[in-house]
């Protein structure tokens, strides 16, 4: 399976937030999520990018002026643990 990396700065508590965009893109091209906190990283496959919690706040890109997004958060040791069990599988 293919993925889009993204990078996330911090966790909040347990969680890490990916902006709607991204993960919209990811979709948009059949791919997962392979998002990365550091030197760890955790895979979301495409069946289950819905697994996670959305934000309803609104926020405006600092780098695209009209465009915003929300935050939708995946839970980062739920999603870990299954990627440490892929990854021992082969």
């Amino acid at each position: 399976m293919k993925y889009l990396k993204v990078k996330v700065n911090r966790l909040w508590h347990g969680f890490c937030s990916v902006r709607s965009i991204q993960v919209d893109e990811a979709r948009e091209k059949g791919l997962g999520l392979e998002i990365w906190w550091g030197d760890e990283f955790i895979h979301v496959p495409y069946d289950s990018l819905d697994k996670c919690f959305t934000n309803t706040d609104i926020f405006r890109s600092k780098h695209k002026e009209g465009q915003t997004y929300t935050l939708v958060d995946y839970d980062w040791s739920t999603w870990h643990k299954k990627t440490d069990i892929q990854e021992a599988m082969f």
